[in-house]
């Protein structure tokens, strides 16, 4: 068995160019970025799926809620053999970003760079454009009419418009 997850692991490495990890969002936007070499404003967002908030259907997000119970189940040797796999994936795929990160042109010093120009892009398109969000849902979890939103598409891209001009503002807007 261990011989065949393992084979599994490598022909999904093989068959994907790349694969970004959820704990380094921000790295792996700017890393694809650099791949697919597009502006760097081009990756800026805003989160609309918020914790306790609505999704694109305007049903309720329920807030994140783990149990001390759930805390120490998560520390439990059942779980991590349950999750073994998983583990030895995570890790399989985060070293893989580090090595197409090592493998770009400017390395790793390049992504730095990079990404604190985006992180600090990020922030300016939060503190100016996270109030003019206009989600499918109201607060009170009622669809809007379309004409009453400003996401390209669902709940994606919303304030599209203040991202593009602040990128624009921040020269790192494509054209």
């Amino acid at each position: 068995i261990r011989d065949y997850h393992q084979e599994v692991i490598n022909r999904i490495l093989q068959d994907y160019n790349f694969i970004g990890i959820t704990e380094r969002f921000d790295e792996s936007l700017v890393v694809l970025q650099i791949l697919l070499g597009i502006p760097l404003g081009d990756m800026l967002y805003l989160s609309s799926k918020v914790n306790g908030g609505y999704d694109d259907l305007c049903t309720y997000i329920q807030p994140s809620n783990v149990t001390n119970e759930m805390l120490e189940y998560l520390k439990s040797e059942d779980w991590k053999k349950r999750s073994a796999w998983d583990f030895i994936f995570y890790r399989a795929v985060n070293a893989s970003l580090d090595r197409t990160i090592d493998s770009l042109p400017g390395g790793r010093t390049r992504v730095t760079k990079n990404l604190a120009k985006f992180r600090a892009a990020k922030y300016v398109v939060e503190e100016r454009c996270q109030a003019e969000v206009k989600l499918p849902c109201s607060e009170g979890g009622e669809k809007r009419p379309l004409n009453e939103t400003n996401c390209l598409f669902l709940d994606s891209a919303c304030a599209y418009s203040c991202i593009d001009e602040v990128a624009k503002e921040l020269g790192i807007h494509g054209m």
